[in-house]
């Protein structure tokens, strides 16, 4: 994954307002229908790899196994590491991301289910943040997703956007 010079500057700005590289821990939840916003956990996890920052890739623990299976299956027919790069990815289901080896940062992917998302069922991290893609999601499942984390005691941090729409204000 290499970024246009624009999104590199955006994943700059998230790492860093995660605190990247200090063993941070971030739990990205993607909505199960919304394909486009898959790839953003990987992605960030790779970019954050090529910064030389320590990274650990985790496929947690799916709402769908199907799901699990396709994020494993694509983490694992990605390339090799190139330069100093270490990418660690597994798929697991400890409790909390501090069970993990040692990283500078370690990105836990989820997918839940729009209609009844069970965030409880997600590895606890440091930071909790939403991956979608533009107009794949509506502000109610948001909502859902953001309800069944704060009920487990989580908070979400943010938003990231796939392919955000350059003329729409909200996003960017």
């Amino acid at each position: 994954y290499e970024p246009e010079a624009v999104d590199a500057w955006q994943l700059r700005k998230v790492l860093r307002q995660l605190g990247a590289g200090g063993g941070s821990s971030l739990a990205v939840l993607s909505l199960s229908h919304d394909r486009g916003a898959l790839a953003l956990g990987p992605q960030l996890a790779v970019f954050a790899d090529s910064l030389s920052i320590p990274t650990a890739l985790v496929v947690g623990p799916q709402q769908d196994a199907n799901t699990t299976a396709a994020l494993h299956a694509a983490c694992a027919a990605g390339p090799e590491p190139r330069g100093p790069g270490n990418l660690h990815v597994t798929v697991c289901d400890y409790d909390d991301a501090s069970q993990l080896p040692e990283a500078g940062l370690t990105v836990v992917v989820s997918v839940v289910d729009g209609q009844a998302p069970r965030v409880a069922n997600t590895m606890r991290t440091t930071v909790t943040v939403l991956a979608v893609a533009s107009s794949a999601v509506t502000a109610q499942q948001l909502a859902r997703v953001a309800a069944s984390a704060a009920g487990d005691g989580r908070e979400v941090a943010g938003i990231l956007v796939a392919n955000p729409d350059p003329a729409d204000p909200t996003t960017g």
